[in-house]
């Protein structure tokens, strides 16, 4: 890897591991809690369409701990998190 890119690469990293939610400032806080609300809601919205039904029918879903937003199947965190993404940027 390039020498400048990975220095700050790793900077980043340990910048970010070490940040806390009370290290933000205020309208960060409020800024990223309404992306998540926006974010889970268009998530949900997207579950009750019928082709994403019929998605989750076909598509493999190994059992888990994580919910897959408006739905009530139960996954790995990383298929959760595939299938809610899928949602969110699929073509209308």
């Amino acid at each position: 890897m390039h020498e400048p890119t990975s220095t700050a690469i790793n900077h980043l990293g340990s910048w970010v591991s070490n940040l806390t939610w009370g290290d933000l400032p205020t309208t960060v806080q409020q800024r990223h809690q309404l992306i998540w609300a926006d974010y889970l809601t268009v998530a949900s919205a997207g579950a009750q369409l019928p082709e994403y039904s019929e998605l989750i029918k076909v598509w493999p879903t190994p059992s888990g701990p994580a919910p897959i937003p408006g739905t009530s199947v139960m996954t790995s965190a990383e298929v959760s998190v595939t299938r809610t993404g899928l949602r969110c940027v699929a073509p209308s």
